[in-house]
């Protein structure tokens, strides 16, 4: 999972260096495989919480949860690049990655200061 919030952070840092085709190429890209990582040890990570006759359901709510947020995220950020232009959506991704990032740091040292 770090590897891919490296990968959203380096994403979010082409996608601010300009407009190019390239540039869209790259951070594309980086996007699709950081999320990708996110997207496969998250799922992994919270259904490690659950009893096996649970994991199904809970896989099936997770998976709702995450592709009714990607559906609704997708259409407001074709609204706030037409509103407040592609660097301010760019920038405002930062918060939802740090805050991500913040998560993930405060769990590796939960689970390293507890005693397997």
């Amino acid at each position: 999972m770090a590897v891919g919030a490296v990968l959203n952070f380096v994403c979010i840092l082409i996608a601010l260096s300009g407009i190019e085709l390239h540039q869209f190429l790259w951070s594309s890209f980086l996007l699709g495989v950081g999320w990708n990582f996110l997207f496969t040890g998250s799922t992994t990570l919270s259904l490690s919480t659950y009893q096996p006759a649970e994991k199904d359901k809970a896989q099936a709510a997770l998976n709702f949860c995450i592709f009714g947020t990607m559906a609704v995220t997708s259409f407001a950020s074709g609204a706030l690049v037409t509103t407040q232009g592609w660097t301010w959506l760019n920038e405002g991704s930062f918060a939802p990655v740090i805050i991500m990032s913040l998560a993930m740091l405060w769990l590796w040292r939960l689970n390293r200061s507890t005693p397997a």
